[in-house]
Formats: structure tokens, C-alpha cells, sequence
């Protein structure tokens, strides 16, 4: 998998493959929060971060993460929600039909869903999940953001471009991280691609591309905070035998995830 420039990111930009760092958000601690404040942990977030380190190393207690996730009513958003809620997370849904529940995931399938398994998908009901309209900006509490948003082919995707711009500028930039799936042919990833993946993004899903291409800009150039780009070369529903480059779904959203909470 090629591996993305990252500009102007300097030490807060990580690439594929996501090996990053977390940033532990003291907030998350209940008994914390009063004392820390939102705005005393962007000038004292070394100290603050040592002290929840060390009273995580003597006390059980699971990190409790706030994570928006950008188009969580696609395939790779359902496996996302549904593995962060599984972690005992708190998401924050933005998706353009909020009136639409947020489906378990297809696990079964190649390329397509398997149809009896498309079938069985049933709404994913979570006191802690919450569903937003994405064209209404975020509720800027995320720990961190994830943006998963598909394309459909011969459509005009920049929509997608305004949400990702409107939701990175919602949140604080000093505690939320921002994880941003591409495609595998944006940027210098495009090199050596095969003539499948030149098809896909100079004709078909040429406004998938382009708007990706624009997430992409956007991060390097604009956003001043910790990123990580993940460019899959195919995703499917479950492993293809023979099939070295195709990544499931299901694997996908374990590595953001991994991403999001390690250290």
C-alpha cells in the first residue's frame, strides 16, 4: 500500500500504515474533568495526561471515548459504529438521513454483500449511540473524528468535501484526532496503480476521487492537529481467497479503532 505524503503535519501527521499515538483526553475521566477543565488541558496537557497514566495504572477503569464518524450509515461506517460501541465507546453519528437507523454490519460477501445477509441487518440500538444530520456540523465534544464517507459513481461528491471541512473545523483541535479513509489512487498513491484503479478514478468515480483528493489537501494544509490517512486498495465483506491486496471491512474499522485508543 502506498504510503501518503503527510505536508505540512510535521510530528502530528501520521500515514499508513497507523502505528500512531493517542492523545489520552483527561476529560474522558469523570473525576477529572471538574478539575482540569477543557480549557486549562490545552496549556497544562503534559501534566494532565501523566496524572491520568498514573491513576490508570493503579485503578481499573476503561477510557471512556466520544468518536463522530462521518458516514455511518455506509458499509465501512456500520463495521466502524459497530466496533466502537463494542469497545464501550460513546458516537456521535453524522450522516445525511438521521432518520434512518445505522445498520449492523454485512460480514459476508466478496465484493458485493451477500443478499441473505443484507437481509438480516437489523438497527444497531445503543443508548450511546446518537444520530446527527452531517449537513449541521458536529457537536465539538468528539475525542476523535472519523471520516468514512463512500462515493457512488457518475455522482458529484464535493457535499462531501463542505461536511469534512464544517465537521474538522467543529471540533478542538488540541484533544480530537482526525482519522480520514481515501482510496487507494489519490495523490502519489496513484503511481504504478493498475488500469482498474486509473478507470475508477478518471471516469466512473471520477467525483469520489476528486473530493478525496480534496479531504486530503485539506489535512495537510489546513488542519493543524493530529491526522492519519488510510488509502485500502479494495475492501470487501470477507476475505477473497487468493486475494492478497483486499482488506475487509471488519479489519479496516479494528485499525482505526486501534488507532483511535492506543498509545
Amino acid at each position: 500500500m502506498a504510503r501518503p505524503r503527510v505536508g505540512n503535519g510535521g510530528q502530528n501527521a501520521h500515514v499508513v500504515p497507523v502505528v500512531g499515538r493517542v492523545v489520552v483526553n483527561p476529560l474522558s475521566f469523570p473525576f477529572l474533568s471538574d478539575f482540569f477543565g477543557r480549557e486549562n488541558v490545552k496549556h497544562t496537557r503534559m501534566r494532565s495526561v501523566l496524572l491520568a497514566h498514573v491513576l490508570s495504572s493503579f485503578l481499573p477503569m476503561t477510557v471512556s471515548l466520544t468518536v463522530g464518524i462521518l458516514g455511518a450509515q455506509g458499509g465501512l461506517g456500520r463495521e466502524v459504529v459497530s466496533q466502537c460501541l463494542a469497545r464501550g465507546w460513546t458516537v456521535h453519528a453524522y450522516v445525511r438521513r438521521p432518520t434512518d437507523p445505522v445498520l449492523t454490519p454485512v460480514r459476508r460477501g466478496w465484493l458485493s454483500p451477500d443478499p441473505n445477509a443484507a437481509r438480516t441487518a437489523r438497527p444497531i440500538t445503543s443508548e450511546r449511540l446518537h444520530l446527527f444530520d452531517s449537513s449541521d456540523g458536529v457537536s465539538g465534544d468528539e475525542d476523535s473524528l472519523v471520516s468514512v464517507m463512500s462515493g457512488s459513481p457518475f455522482s458529484n461528491e464535493f457535499e462531501t468535501v463542505d461536511v469534512f471541512r464544517n465537521a474538522c473545523s467543529g471540533v478542538d483541535r488540541s484533544v480530537c484526532r482526525v482519522c480520514l479513509v481515501s482510496a487507494h489512487g489519490v495523490g502519489d498513491s496513484i503511481d504504478g496503480a493498475n488500469m482498474g484503479i486509473q478507470v475508477m478514478r478518471d471516469w466512473y468515480l471520477r467525483g469520489t476521487y476528486a473530493a478525496k483528493e480534496a479531504q486530503e489537501d485539506y489535512l495537510r494544509t489546513v488542519w493543524n492537529g493530529t491526522y492519519t490517512i488510510l488509502r485500502p486498495r479494495v475492501l470487501s465483506y470477507e476475505p477473497i481467497p487468493m486475494n492478497p491486496i483486499a482488506r475487509t471491512r471488519t479489519s479496516v474499522a479494528n485499525e482505526i479503532c486501534r488507532w483511535v485508543c492506543e498509545q
